[in-house]
């Protein structure tokens, strides 16, 4: 399974901050990344090529501006969750 394919499948549909809350958690668990990035820009470290391919990307964007509406309507810092997801991943990787 693509990195793709593992946040499409289990994001493809949010509608909920908590569901919000999973998408960034999954990002973290695979890459460094930030709310305002296209998916486009993001490069494998390793080979140099494109993470993501151009309709790959555009599906991850549409998903992360639908966390960002979501985010809004319930009055919720969609960086802070960010922040928070990054903050949890940091810790699981200690086991602390």
């Amino acid at each position: 399974m693509t990195l793709f394919e593992k946040i499409h499948t289990k994001h493809g549909c949010l509608k909920t901050v908590a569901d919000v809350k999973a998408f960034f958690a999954t990002l973290c668990e695979d890459m460094a990344w930030h709310p305002d990035n296209p998916f486009a820009d993001y490069v494998s470290y390793h080979t140099g090529e494109p993470t993501f391919t151009p309709e790959e990307a555009k599906t991850l964007d549409d998903i992360m501006l639908l966390s960002f509406l979501i985010c809004t309507i319930e009055n919720v810092d969609p960086y802070g969750l960010a922040c928070d997801a990054l903050n949890e991943q940091y810790l699981k990787s200690f086991d602390l």
